[in-house]
């Protein structure tokens, strides 16, 4: 829980748990390494009640627009905050999708079938709000299915380029990993999950800030997928050239680049 807006006294601001941002997923995420790691039971009951919040968080099943996915903040008894400007009632896809990620991790690690299966019922009812408006990602949609994001700035001289439309890099890649994991079983998408990393390594990947997609199986495993990994990737792999950055966390970040670079040329030549 924050106080919002930040920087606000606690009795003058309001107590939410924010999931449009990753600091909700990552915190999660982090409590499940350390209970993976030190096997202490508060830390699983911390991580089960956390992932209770998101189950009773979610919009109602029996809504016809937006069910089982969320609303961008809520209060400490998980009922949407909706009287800040900032965060319009409606679904926000991008809390939606950190909150699929929560859900599919702790299936991967910990188990229970409820979590995969909320995690299928949010994709495709994203998948369907965004077909039902206009097609294209949109960051929020009303209750009434429509887009709440500013429609895009149309160019005012001629020549000028069009900005391109936002988008969500990672729910495609999130909901195509949702979809393995039916398909294969937990068993089986654990064993195929730690051809390249075991759980307990994404986990720590995703808290490092290495990457924005805890437990997906993207890495190539032949050729034939290399070079769509390395599309999908290229702005990471961007890291990789010029001079060393100065800072920390772009030194960091472009060692990794280096090492899956490396990985990726041991694995398929390429």
């Amino acid at each position: 829980m924050v106080v919002y807006p930040p920087g606000a006294a606690p009795a003058d601001g309001t107590r939410i748990a924010r999931l449009d941002t990753a600091e909700t997923r990552d915190s999660i995420l982090a409590m499940m390494l350390a209970y993976e790691v030190l096997g202490e039971p508060i830390q699983r009951r911390s991580v089960e009640k956390s992932l209770a919040f998101l189950l009773k968080a979610r919009v109602s099943p029996g809504t016809n627009i937006g069910a089982a996915l969320w609303q961008p903040v809520y209060g400490g008894n998980a009922v949407a905050v909706d009287q800040l400007a900032e965060f319009p009632a409606g679904v926000d896809s991008l809390a939606s999708r950190y909150s699929m990620q929560a859900m599919l991790s702790a299936w991967v690690v910990l188990g229970d079938d409820q979590r995969l299966a909320a995690c299928e019922a949010a994709s495709k009812s994203l998948n369907d709000l965004i077909k039902g408006d206009d097609g294209f990602w949109h960051r929020r949609f009303s209750f009434k299915g429509a887009s709440l994001d500013p429609p895009p700035k149309a160019p005012s001289n001629i020549g000028e380029t069009v900005a391109p439309l936002p988008t969500d890099p990672g729910l495609a890649l999130t909901s195509q990993t949702i979809a393995t994991a039916r398909e294969l079983g937990r068993e089986k998408f654990r064993e195929r999950l730690n051809a390249n990393f075991t759980p307990k390594q994404h986990l720590a990947q995703v808290i490092c800030g290495l990457t924005d997609d805890p437990m997906s199986l993207d890495f190539p495993a032949v050729m034939e997928e290399a070079q769509d990994y390395l599309k999908r990737h290229e702005k990471q792999f961007q890291a990789i050239e010029g001079a060393s950055p100065d800072d920390l966390a772009g030194k960091v970040k472009r060692l990794w680049a280096l090492y899956l670079r490396a990985k990726l040329e041991s694995r398929v030549g390429i």
